[in-house]
Formats: C-alpha cells, sequence, structure tokens
C-alpha cells in the first residue's frame, strides 16, 4: 500500500501543480522538490491505474474491518522526531528515509481517505 499511495499522490500532486511548474523557473524550486518532481514524473498512467486498483481493494478490506470495529488505534509515527539537517532551510529537507519512518502509520488513513485524529500522549 505504501508504494501505491506515494504513486497515487505523486501523480496527483503533479498534475494539480502542473500549471503552475509549466510557468516556474526551475532553479527557483529547492533541489528536494526537483528531485520528488522528479520522481512523480516517471509514474505513467498504468501505474496510477495500478494504484488505484490497490485503493479499491484495500478500501474493501477496511469496510470489513469497520464491520465489527469502530475505529483503529495506532501510533501515530513510528520514531520519535529526528534532528534537522543545519542546510536544511537553505537547501530544503529531503529525507526518505527518516520521512518513511514518520509517516508509517498514517500511510492507509491518508491513502483511503478515512477520518483520523492525533492525539499527544507521553
Amino acid at each position: 500500500m505504501r508504494l501505491a499511495h506515494y504513486v497515487t499522490m505523486g501523480s496527483e500532486c503533479t498534475a494539480s501543480l502542473a500549471k503552475y511548474l509549466d510557468n516556474m523557473d526551475r532553479s527557483e524550486i529547492g533541489w528536494d522538490v526537483r528531485i520528488a518532481l522528479s520522481a512523480y514524473g516517471s509514474f505513467s498512467s498504468r501505474d496510477y491505474l495500478n494504484s488505484q486498483r490497490l485503493r479499491c481493494r484495500q478500501m474493501h478490506f477496511h469496510q470489513k474491518i469497520f464491520e465489527t470495529a469502530d475505529a483503529i488505534v495506532t501510533p501515530m509515527t513510528g520514531v520519535t522526531a529526528y534532528a534537522l539537517q543545519d542546510d536544511a532551510l537553505s537547501t530544503g529537507e529531503l529525507d526518505y528515509i527518516n520521512g518513511a519512518a514518520l509517516v508509517r502509520y498514517w500511510i492507509a488513513g491518508n491513502f483511503l481517505g478515512l477520518p483520523a485524529i492525533t492525539v499527544p500522549v507521553g
């Protein structure tokens, strides 16, 4: 589901921003965003359609879960927040390894459009 989420969100982000990106000088965009947009642009229509098939299948599984459960309770993040790099403000912040750990538990909610709430504890 993680890869399907990445393909879906990346494709939809690129499509919704296309009219702005086409008129923008790429040097105005941070390198982290340029790398992300390059990755998103490599997805094919087949990739997107397969992601939507997986989304539909996962929604079916989650509907079955909600026939017997009212909520899914899980941690919001898989790790504590990591320190920002010293040059993050000037160069951008692109850290897919730590970023993946931070979003590990909210992929399903975001991908499937499920309502969610975050409650600080501890």
